[in-house]
């Protein structure tokens, strides 16, 4: 079970509310208003891309960080195959 308090972040990860812009909101009159239902369909999309390009940030970062954590396990196996090597063998009867 790994220690549940322990951390390597020197900061907390960013909060998807700091990449996204205002929630869009839909005109009074909907889709009678056109014009301004369009700009409420462009601000959707937008909210969308800006929501995707966090996404896909933290899904880079994450694997960056699952990379390093097995290049860690990767480095005490090593460590660890080392000493057992040095290990005497016993004579087997």
């Amino acid at each position: 079970m790994p220690d549940q308090t322990a951390t390597n972040m020197e900061a907390a990860y960013p909060s998807v509310d700091g990449f996204l812009p205002p929630e869009p909101d839909p005109p009074a009159e909907g889709v009678r208003d056109f014009e301004n239902f369009k700009k409420y369909m462009d601000a959707v999309n937008e909210y969308v891309r800006a929501a995707q390009k966090y996404i896909d940030g933290a899904t880079n970062d994450a694997n960056d960080i699952i990379k390093k954590r097995n290049d860690a396990v990767q480095k005490a196996q090593q460590v660890v195959d080392r000493y057992n090597a040095s290990l005497p063998k016993e004579e087997k009867k």
